[in-house]
């Protein structure tokens, strides 16, 4: 039931948020250390470890999860143009990185990161997910981070705020999160494998996120 005042329906169900301990731990983490990039102009930040981990090598992992979508690229030509055409956006716009130095990661110190398409329904639109959950000797990446509080705005507040004024607006920041940079020392967790067509779709590229 409504107070008549929309405002005050808005505060009392849209603002309180249960804060855990690790919760606190995230925000410490990232009020201390984000910084904007001198040389990119973006924010820039660790990955928020709980403890830093000693991972196993799970790359065969990652291959092999490459592989099968390799197999499906053959069947699919349009799947596979769609699905370069997104790696290779990330890569041109430098959100993520070929690796060509040629240097092994320190061991421990580096993760291979599974990926995926989603595609809307009723929109001729590819999205690569990368599957940081992926367990590899029943450890994933996601096990080791902190998840940080829930910060999307409550249903009911939303709802409610319809109702203060007479036009609502609503809008989307496109790619928002490819502006959010890794610290370098961190991107080696965020590994991935991927096909060069100069080598008839073998595995040939290693890369790494840089967000």
């Amino acid at each position: 039931i409504g107070t008549g005042d929309w405002s005050s329906d808005v505060c009392s169900s849209d603002l309180d948020l249960e804060v855990s301990q690790e919760d606190l731990k995230f925000l410490s983490m990232m009020k201390a250390n984000i910084q904007v990039s001198e040389n990119e102009g973006s924010y820039q930040m660790p990955l928020p470890f709980k403890e830093r981990p000693n991972l196993p090598d799970n790359r065969i992992q990652a291959i092999g999860r490459l592989n099968s979508l390799m197999n499906k690229f053959k069947r699919d030509n349009k799947f596979e143009q769609k699905y370069r055409e997104f790696i290779n956006e990330l890569i041109e716009n430098k959100h993520a990185e070929e690796i060509t130095d040629g240097k092994e990661s320190t061991p421990g110190e580096s993760w291979y990161i599974p990926h995926f398409a989603v595609t809307h329904p009723k929109k001729d639109k590819l999205r690569v997910v990368f599957d940081c959950s992926a367990k590899y000797n029943d450890i994933s990446l996601n096990d080791h981070l902190l998840q940080g509080p829930d910060l999307v705005n409550n249903l009911t507040g939303i709802l409610l705020r319809f109702r203060q004024w007479p036009v609502a607006l609503a809008c989307d920041i496109e790619k928002m999160y490819y502006n959010f940079y890794v610290n370098p020392e961190d991107r080696n967790f965020l590994r991935f494998v991927w096909p060069d067509r100069s080598e008839e779709r073998r595995v040939g590229k290693e890369c790494r996120s840089r967000w």
